[in-house]
């Protein structure tokens, strides 16, 4: 059975070439997966020939995880999507990030997104990500807003979870050190 999951770190910017940075949401979202023996591959808009990597580990993964945050990140992100859904019209594109939390209505709608995960990540996409790969319904998975069909489901907000109980990592908070992030913790 799978155990390979894909994630993308869209570009910021059109001049955040010049800028690499971790992509720390990505890294905070797979944790547990990894723990569980997950193949986890992070690409990067940073790297050449990402959208081509990206459809090459695509092969036998059981989903795409995507973080985006309103603004350049969209763009770059359905560029990215619509080569998967060209190349693989059933994998699962999910969504998650700033963009898809504040915004899940009107995310769930592109036809380039599968599902959404909002808020807190880390325990909401490994189930999420177990769901899929056992064929298990989406409906148990809280925290995410999914289509089925023509129709979009909204499952319950998942609590905030304390950051104790997941493997640890340095900071929760992007590396920008702008006040949004910050004051959450």
């Amino acid at each position: 059975m799978k155990k390979k999951i894909v994630l993308f770190n869209p570009a910021g910017t059109h001049d955040d070439l010049k800028l690499r940075h971790t992509p720390v949401s990505l890294l905070a979202v797979s944790k547990l997966l990894y723990k569980d023996g997950y193949d986890i591959k992070i690409v990067s808009r940073y790297e050449s020939g990402y959208i081509e990597k990206i459809l090459n580990e695509l092969e036998d993964a059981v989903c795409i995880g995507i973080t985006a945050m309103t603004g350049y990140q969209i763009r770059n992100a359905l560029e990215v999507a619509s080569a998967i859904r060209a190349k693989f019209p059933d994998i699962k594109i999910v969504w998650g990030g700033w963009h898809a939390s504040i915004l899940p209505e009107q995310t769930i709608r592109y036809e380039l997104v599968d599902i959404i995960v909002c808020g807190q990540g880390e325990r909401t996409f490994y189930e999420l990500v177990e769901a899929l790969r056992n064929n298990k319904p989406l409906k148990n998975v809280k925290g995410i807003f999914y289509k089925e069909g023509a129709e979009i489901k909204r499952t319950p907000m998942r609590e905030l979870e304390s950051i104790e109980n997941f493997p640890p990592r340095t900071f929760r908070h992007c590396h920008m050190g702008c006040s949004i992030s910050r004051s959450l913790i």
